[in-house]
């Protein structure tokens, strides 16, 4: 017979590892829903929404149901969401938390101090 399996030992992660990997998750998700609002709904979505809360059927599909059936599906086939999946074999997902980084850190990054201090060259952020 062969030895018995070891326990499987749960590593616990931080507040701000989570916050970070909902963060992501959150990410990928407007990644997502946001150029598909826009294809459905045009530029006058916002203020469609705003007025009634939902601006119809395919905002309540691509708000709510597509992203739970998204995490349902990474649950079962990988065992996490792709911010809180921690296998190395993730290259696309590793490219995209990088992104992720980059974005946040340029959202929270005072505009002032992305600005060159010469007004006549163009910065783009």
């Amino acid at each position: 017979m062969t030895e018995a399996a070891s326990p499987r030992r749960h590593e616990y992660v931080g507040f701000w590892k989570r916050v970070a990997a909902s963060l992501i998750d959150t990410l990928i998700l407007l990644i997502v829903i946001v150029p598909l609002l826009l294809a459905v709904y045009g530029t006058g979505y916002l203020a469609r929404a705003q007025e009634s809360g939902l601006a119809g059927f395919w905002d309540f599909v691509i708000q709510v149901v597509l992203p739970a059936v998204a995490v349902i599906l990474f649950w079962k086939y990988r065992g996490a969401t792709p911010g809180k999946d921690r296998r190395p074999a993730l290259g696309r997902v590793a490219k995209l938390r990088l992104f992720a980084a980059v974005f946040i850190k340029h959202l929270l990054t005072p505009a002032a101090s992305r600005r060159s201090a010469n007004p006549s060259v163009l910065s783009i952020p």
